[in-house]
């Protein structure tokens, strides 16, 4: 049978985060219907750098899937990884201004965005 594919749209959602802390977050995948996508065998990349044309990468999320036929995945941007992000800030409230996004990829090899933004960091100060 002919099956319609679904209709993604980009979101667009700022995080902030913290220097030295772990961060996670998770994205249900869902159809127009609000049904949960199986998202069995996809691929998901979240990376993130100063501006979206720079090459460099500066912080990247290991992904798990969670729940394959809830279309529920994860992204965690580790400790160790976020300590090491720039910042230059002699507050808390002084973030740093990234951009990052979310990358899906169907076993079939269709890429999309699903998400992307601001990432702002704050720095950790007692790590310094």
């Amino acid at each position: 049978g002919y099956m319609a594919k679904p209709k993604l749209s980009t979101a667009v959602k700022d995080l902030t985060i913290n220097q030295g802390d772990d961060f996670r977050f998770q994205l249900k995948i869902k159809n127009h219907d609000n049904s949960p996508v199986d998202i069995t065998g996809y691929q998901y990349q979240c990376k993130v750098r100063r501006t979206a044309e720079d090459d460099e990468v500066i912080l990247a999320a290991e992904v798990e899937i969670i729940d394959a036929t809830g279309g529920i995945v994860e992204f965690h941007f580790k400790d160790e990884d976020t300590s090491q992000i720039d910042t230059d800030g002699d507050t808390y409230a002084t973030t740093n201004t990234y951009t990052y996004d979310v990358l899906q990829k169907t076993p079939d090899g269709e890429a999309t965005r699903l998400l992307n933004g601001a990432l702002y960091v704050s720095p950790g100060i007692s790590w310094h």
